[in-house]
């Protein structure tokens, strides 16, 4: 039997990302990691109103808004 080409990458990831449930989980987890990142950024500060202890707020407050 003579077997199909096979898909080429990109039209792989356009069919797993035309499911709307995939594409779904796919964002989830990225803003859960954006969330997860901004604490431990934050979390690793040493001073209170530090520019580390910023940037991880606002990089966690935007994990936050994309749930």
């Amino acid at each position: 039997m003579i077997k199909p080409p096979p898909k080429s990458f990109a039209a792989s990831v356009r069919a797993v990302l035309s499911d709307t449930i995939c594409a779904g989980v796919i964002a989830l987890v990225a803003f859960s990691l954006l969330v997860s990142i901004g604490d431990l950024v934050k979390g690793s500060s040493a001073a209170k109103g530090s520019r580390r202890e910023i940037i991880g707020s606002v990089i966690e407050d935007v994990g936050l808004v994309g749930f």
